[in-house]
């Protein structure tokens, strides 16, 4: 039996277990309160989106105002028509441009002014890059010049701008074509020198400029940071540039004339369909299997035509005239052209020897390079053919110094580059110097010379001298003899350039 002080006993112990679990109940009870009040996420207010309203300054100044609304792109932009002219750009109050073929959201107070370019044409075939030269040469592999982008470009204006802005120029004369570019923005810089090769980021931004950008994208070449970097997007979303290769594009590598023709080619969307020669003409660097040769005739020939099945037909061209087969000075250079109208290369014609670029080599190369600098030096570029010899002539004669040296039998051959080469590199030699010297120069000008070995004078003296055939008639010219009358100062100094037989003859020349 239980006690009753037991059973009081055990009666408070129950009480006092069931005072703790209930404490310890209130107390979970009250940490689960304050944490979650702690816990308990603000009030969510109702969202009220940002309203937007966009005045647009149209090119004669009105505007046009949407009413607000929520968000604003610039599909809502209102419709330009143009004649002539490209919307290239939105441009707002900070000057940042928004391209037209491109989505954006406008937020605010928005003005934005339209930004118009000159279209270029394209429905019209001109030729807006023409010959190089005055031999009927294009010179496909030189580098485009600067002047040569900016002529390019604008000629091929749909519209004509007067400049309001102008480069400073390294010549005297301001060059307009440029100036246009420059005040269009196509064109950046204060000075403009004609002669600089243009690289390709200089083509792809010229031409950019008239067209609106395209989207972001990243090269292996070019930074975002780059101030071209907007025209490159431009030049491969439109397909401008090969492939749209985004990792082999070299903003600095050079652009040659006939890259350039591709290239613009492909800005105007001009299709290129081959023409015979007798519809196109010939360029005589330029033959049919020239990487750009479709390119350059599109380029440089006025044509009309028609499309047929997609492919370019042409009515009606100024076509290249072929020129005639010979010898043509080229600057200071001597080429030949074939009966096919191309230049002769790797090849001898008429006895005169063509190297792998299509410039007479007389079979030594550090001489042919002599040779050149002669011949640059008197500017014979710039003379009548017999006025360049006439100079060749006089230069032979008076800027050498007579030394003995090697004496040749009569009729001896093969001596001729040699004996130049020592008397245009050491600036001594005997007759047989002088006479190679001077038909070196004569050969480069595209005459046909004779090297003479034989004897002069009463006493037969060994003697070197150069002789010419025109229209029948033999000619003698004899640099060091008359050299000798000049350096002797004697009274009488006989003309000795281009003398007939009847001239010749007293001196007793013997072949």
């Amino acid at each position: 039996m239980i006690k009753d002080s037991e059973k009081v006993e055990l009666l408070q112990t129950a009480l006092l277990a069931v005072c703790a679990l209930l404490a310890c109940a209130v107390l979970v009870c009250v940490s689960c309160a304050v944490e979650y009040v702690c816990s308990r996420p603000e009030p969510i207010e109702p969202y009220i989106p940002e309203t937007c309203s966009v005045t647009w300054v149209l090119p004669d100044g009105t505007e046009y105002r949407n009413e607000p609304a929520a968000e604003m792109a610039l599909h809502a932009a209102p419709e330009l028509d143009e004649p002539g002219y490209t919307l290239v750009a939105w441009r707002d109050e900070s000057g940042t441009d928004y391209s037209p073929e491109l989505s954006a959201e406008l937020h605010g107070e928005v003005t934005l002014t339209a930004v118009l370019m000159p279209a270029l044409e394209t429905a019209q075939h001109i030729a807006y890059m023409p010959a190089r030269g005055e031999i009927g040469m294009f010179r496909p592999d030189d580098v485009l010049t600067r002047l040569e982008l900016a002529e390019c470009a604008e000629a091929l204006l749909a519209v004509e701008v007067e400049p309001t802005e102008r480069f400073v120029s390294y010549s005297s004369l301001s060059i307009e074509a440029a100036d246009v570019l420059k005040t269009l923005g196509a064109m950046r810089g204060t000075r403009f020198d004609t002669n600089t090769d243009v690289l390709l980021r200089e083509l792809v931004s010229v031409f950019a400029a008239f067209f609106p950008r395209g989207p972001e994208r990243s090269f292996a070449n070019i930074e975002p940071d780059d101030p071209d970097y907007g025209a490159f997007c431009t030049a491969v979303h439109r397909g401008w540039l090969d492939g749209g290769s985004t990792h082999t594009i070299d903003p600095y590598s050079p652009v040659t004339r006939g890259e350039a023709a591709h290239f613009i080619n492909r800005v105007l969307g001009r299709e290129l369909t081959p023409q015979g020669t007798e519809i196109s003409g010939v360029f005589a660097d330029v033959p049919p299997e020239h990487p750009y040769h479709d390119d350059i005739m599109e380029a440089a020939v006025v044509h009309t035509y028609r499309l047929s099945d997609g492919a370019e037909q042409w009515t009606y061209a100024e076509a290249v005239p072929r020129r005639e087969t010979g010898l043509y000075r080229d600057g200071t250079l001597l080429r030949c052209i074939d009966d096919d109208g191309y230049i002769v290369k790797n090849a001898e014609w008429n006895g005169f020897e063509f190297d792998d670029s299509g410039v007479y080599t007389c079979g030594m190369p550090a001489l042919d390079e002599l040779v050149q600098d002669v011949l640059t030096e008197l500017d014979a570029c710039e003379m009548e053919d017999m006025d360049a010899l006439r100079a060749a002539y006089d230069y032979t004669r008076d800027n050498f110094t007579y030394l003995r040296r090697n004496y040749y039998d009569t009729g001896a051959t093969g001596w001729g580059e040699q004996e130049a080469y020592t008397m245009l590199s050491t600036g001594y030699g005997n007759c047989y110097c002088y006479a190679a010297t001077f038909y070196e120069l004569a050969r480069a000008l595209g005459f046909d010379a004779r090297l003479v070995s034989g004897t002069v004078g009463r006493n037969r003296s060994p003697h070197g001298w150069v002789e010419f055939d025109i229209d029948g008639a033999r000619y003698v010219c004899d640099t060091e003899l008359e050299m000798t009358y000049y350096r002797d100062r004697r009274p009488i100094k006989p003309d000795m350039f281009m003398m007939p037989d009847s001239m010749s003859s007293q001196w007793f020349y013997v072949r």
